[in-house]
């Protein structure tokens, strides 16, 4: 069983995604998802605009960007989000749990507009990253020079 604490591997892995750049917003962390045995998707990446963005910290410390999921769930209300889960492998465990955490999102998050999901990871697997397309799960492999 997986220990909810967010792992640094994870977390430095996060970090490099965030300087790299590619979505721009703010960066929940272990968000909880389902009741019975509640999962936690890695990191919600709620779409901001640069000037929202401005309004929350420097941009030149990153880590500034991730929140607890603690903050509260309205913070998603009528926002563009993406769902990301980190490995440091993409393996077809990451692509199976993005594909629940989306199906379960989409159940209890209606005002929220799901902008995609993806696996940001240090390493790629070319067999994975092709049911992954199909499947419309974005992988984010990071150059290494992020790190």
């Amino acid at each position: 069983m997986r220990n909810y604490e967010f792992e640094e591997s994870e977390k430095e892995i996060l970090v490099a995604f965030l300087r790299w750049g590619v979505l721009k917003g703010l960066y929940v962390t272990e968000v909880p998802i389902g009741s019975y045995y509640p999962k936690k998707i890695d990191s919600v990446c709620i779409e901001m605009s640069d000037e929202e963005l401005e309004h929350l910290k420097d941009f030149e410390n990153p880590t500034e960007y991730v929140k607890d999921s603690r903050l509260g769930f309205k913070q998603f209300e009528k926002r563009s989000v993406w769902l990301l889960e980190i490995k440091q492998k993409l393996d077809s465990s990451a692509l199976g749990q993005i594909l629940i955490y989306k199906h379960y999102f989409e159940r209890i998050f209606h005002d929220t507009i799901l902008k995609g999901v993806g696996i940001v990871c240090k390493e790629s697997d070319s067999m994975i990253e092709e049911v992954c397309q199909e499947y419309n799960v974005h992988v984010y492999e990071i150059p290494i020079y992020f790190f």
